[in-house]
């Protein structure tokens, strides 16, 4: 296989496409492919169009092989076949760490050995320097030592509105009463949720479907505080097993299909955990390098973050979790919140993606 060695993951072309993934579950990699030359005009093209935007001319046989870039790690991978890492799923936290079948070594930070994460890779993978699944364990059990902080005072302007606490209007696809609309007009939030500040313990418990989290907490105006009668803290995968596919983790019913507008409850039909972000002010931003690292800093405060992938033409980023429920908090929390720009973000779930390497993963 012909291919590009990169000198190490953060030197790999931004503009690359993951095209397929290499190794065995658990130890795989990604290989990503540049995007091609036209020959005829000279345009470049992402690397699964094929034909060239400019001049729609063929997309080159050989561009394929050409264009394959890799890391090192993969390549001595390719070279002789072994890997002595492996990831393992600790069935008491539910987390991953990894495993040396050679040295019988244990740890929680992804090896160098293995590079970087693979792309859409679910939980066979966790980053390298960012094991946040584990510092959100560790920070919900020290916020849970502390009373739930009162966001906002009881009457204050803002709407409550508990989704899913009404009859659900199979016509319009929503609920009665459901008037957080999203649409260009839309508002600025009048609050925002902090973990830092605002989580603690509360009157819930989560034992079963009783422990639920709290919507208005998520959205940053709950006015009850430790008297709530749900969670205020970060989901963690637990309480996603917990909850079931039936129910989201406010607990609003979930329906087999997705809403025609992409927004709502999801479905349990086809769970997402990829959010769509539209809105982003990307005139404010000198690079798409600069919106990624801006969106990352905002969605990676409510849970694991998988892969963020920037649209700038079109201001748009998707967003992908490792857990569903981290993506179901992420979504009513940044609704109409701001990036660094003064943006009201319209945050939905994302269409299937049709990268086939990324629906093979999510399966």
């Amino acid at each position: 296989m012909s291919h590009t060695a990169a000198q190490s993951w953060g030197d790999l072309p931004v503009k690359a496409t993951a095209v397929g993934i290499v190794g065995d579950q658990g130890a795989s990699f990604t290989v990503y492919e540049k995007n091609w030359i036209c020959k005829s005009c000279g345009a470049e093209n992402h690397a699964r169009r094929k034909r060239c935007v400019r001049c729609k001319a063929a997309k080159p046989q050989d561009a394929d092989s050409q264009n394959l870039v890799v890391t090192p790690e993969l390549s001595k991978f390719l070279q002789d076949g072994s890997l002595e890492w492996k990831e393992v799923m600790d069935p008491k936290s539910n987390q991953l760490y990894y495993y040396n079948t050679k040295t019988g070594a244990s740890q929680w930070e992804r090896p160098k050995e293995l590079g970087a994460t693979p792309m859409a890779s679910g939980w066979f993978g966790r980053g390298t320097t960012d094991p946040s699944a584990v510092s959100i364990a560790s920070l919900n059990a020290r916020w849970m030592q502390r009373p739930a902080r009162v966001q906002v005072q009881m009457g204050s302007k803002v709407k409550y509105n508990m989704e899913g606490n009404q009859e659900y209007n199979i016509w319009y696809g929503k609920y009665i009463g459901e008037n957080w609309h999203q649409g260009k007009n839309n508002e600025p939030a009048e609050s925002r949720c902090d973990p830092e500040k605002d989580a603690g313990y509360t009157k819930a418990k989560a034992q079963g479907r009783s422990g639920l989290f709290c919507i208005h907490f998520a959205r940053g105006f709950c006015g009850k505080g430790s008297n709530c009668s749900y969670l205020h803290r970060l989901p963690e995968l637990e309480d996603e097993v917990r909850i079931g596919d039936m129910h989201d983790i406010f607990g609003r019913e979930r329906h087999r299909d997705h809403r025609e507008d992409m927004d709502g409850v999801g479905s349990f039909d086809n769970p997402c955990r990829t959010l769509y972000v539209a809105g982003i002010n990307k005139m404010s931003y000198k690079s798409p390098e600069e919106i990624e690292k801006s969106v990352r800093k905002h969605f990676e405060v409510w849970g694991e973050v998988e892969h963020i992938n920037v649209v700038a033409r079109i201001s748009t980023a998707f967003v992908r979790y490792r857990v569903r429920a981290a993506a179901e908090f992420a979504k009513e929390a940044m609704r109409n919140q701001a990036l660094e720009a003064n943006e009201v973000l319209n945050v939905r779930w994302a269409r299937d993606d049709p990268n086939p390497v990324a629906q093979e993963a999510i399966r």
